[in-house]
């Protein structure tokens, strides 16, 4: 995650953006989205949380949709890891426990922002493909992760890792919207095991079942 730190009031260089700024100014709206959620988020609170004025973030971004999702991304870049330990288990472990967890309070933090994202998507159709844009950002690290155990022999070749991708986060995104069950480590484990062991390639002498 981007690490939140306390608020850097810097003069801007008004000819481009200043590095040390642009940084705070992310780091406040994340902080904020996951305190507030999006519909309570505001430019004017970004500004003085990140010790800024707001002219400084209306000239860098042109609106607050822009920002929040430049800022998500920049924080998943940092939450999520790529790890390549040689195991498809260990590696899917590695991101999703902590992605499960982080969602694990379902009123606020991480969940808070990305059902508040996820609700604007619904009605607003450019906020909606820039947040395909987010949730491809946090796929990559996973798709990787599957290719390289299809590489490996661990995973079929003829299965889509798209497909697997859909249905670990899937599995989260349902706890999340009705809170009906945990979404912790344990709950990470079982859909990863669900996963793997369901799509490993035929031991030899066994044939697919057909209907």
């Amino acid at each position: 995650m981007i690490a939140p730190g306390p608020s850097t009031r810097l003069r801007p260089d008004p000819t481009r953006r200043n590095r040390a700024l642009h940084r705070a100014v992310l780091v406040a709206t994340v902080i904020l989205l996951e305190r507030d959620g999006y519909r309570r988020l505001t430019i004017e609170a970004i500004a003085a949380e990140a010790g800024v004025g707001k002219q400084t973030i209306y000239r860098w971004w042109p609106n607050k949709a822009a920002l929040v999702l430049e800022a998500y991304i920049a924080a998943g870049e940092e939450r999520v890891p790529e790890p390549d330990t040689g195991s498809v288990t260990t590696d899917l472990e590695a991101i999703l426990i902590p992605v499960f967890t982080w969602n694990a309070a379902y009123h606020h933090g991480t969940a808070l922002a990305n059902k508040g994202m996820m609700a604007e998507a619904q009605f607003d159709p450019d906020f909606h493909r820039a947040y395909v844009d987010l949730h491809r950002s946090w796929w990559g690290p996973l798709l990787n992760v599957l290719r390289r155990a299809q590489g490996r022999g661990e995973i079929r070749a003829d299965v889509d890792p798209q497909a697997l991708v859909d249905t670990m986060l899937g599995a989260s995104w349902y706890r999340v919207l009705l809170e009906h069950a945990p979404l912790d480590a344990d709950f990470a484990r079982a859909v990863i095991r669900m996963v793997v062991d369901g799509n490993r390639p035929l031991a030899s002498g066994d044939c697919p079942q057909t209907r």
